[in-house]
């Protein structure tokens, strides 16, 4: 049986001090997740969404290719980035 799975990337910090801090991302992906874990709208299981908050390039980059591995042909992926 197919199923939904999401990883919603914050990141609202960088190492390059000339690009500002970003406050908004946090809360863009906390109310994205609201939304598809209400099995009236998106119908997320929690255990089926990663939230990643200011993290390095390296720990995006395992969790991209969690998202993907093993999953089935019919699954649907939700990749979020902001």
């Amino acid at each position: 049986m197919p199923a939904k799975f999401a990883l919603l990337i914050a990141n609202g910090r960088f190492s390059d001090q000339s690009i500002p801090k970003i406050t908004a991302s946090i809360q863009d992906v906390e109310d994205l997740y609201g939304v598809l874990t209400n099995k009236d709208i998106g119908g997320f299981l929690e255990g089926n969404i990663d939230r990643i908050y200011d993290q390095s390039l390296e720990t995006i980059q395992s969790s991209v290719i969690s998202l993907f591995k093993d999953r089935s042909p019919d699954d649907l992926l939700l990749f979020y980035y902001t």
